[in-house]
């Protein structure tokens, strides 16, 4: 398998997939690469590129779920919610595998985010 981060924090995933590991949320091998949703925001079926993307459309108590990968893109918190985050994700957000890295600046001038779960790394 072979896996890749673009600047727009896409996961671009291809190649064997009898356990899930390409991360489409299926077990069908593929010879060519796909667009893997890298954030969600918990109980919806909603999915995003980018945690700020999730961010910008949570509303107040929202959690957002973000895979195993590494993101570029800043990460600005700054609207009156209450936000949580959560970590390192497998394929289906079901299960913490790993970290989430964001590549990029975090900047909090309003509002909460509630880090837990799996690791999220900072570069």
């Amino acid at each position: 398998m072979f896996q890749c981060s673009n600047d727009l924090s896409s996961v671009s995933a291809w190649g064997w997939n009898a356990y899930g590991q390409v991360g489409d949320g299926t077990t069908t091998s593929s010879h060519s690469p796909g667009i893997i949703n890298a954030v969600k925001i918990a109980g919806t079926s909603f999915y995003y590129f980018t945690i700020q993307n999730a961010y910008d459309a949570a509303i107040d108590a929202d959690t957002i779920l973000s895979r195993d990968a590494s993101l570029n893109g800043d990460l600005v918190i700054d609207l009156d919610k209450s936000i949580s985050l959560e970590g390192g994700y497998d394929g289906n957000f079901s299960e913490i595998i790993g970290k989430t890295t964001i590549i990029g600046d975090l900047t909090v001038s309003s509002g909460l985010m509630t880090i837990s779960g799996g690791i999220l790394e900072i570069q």
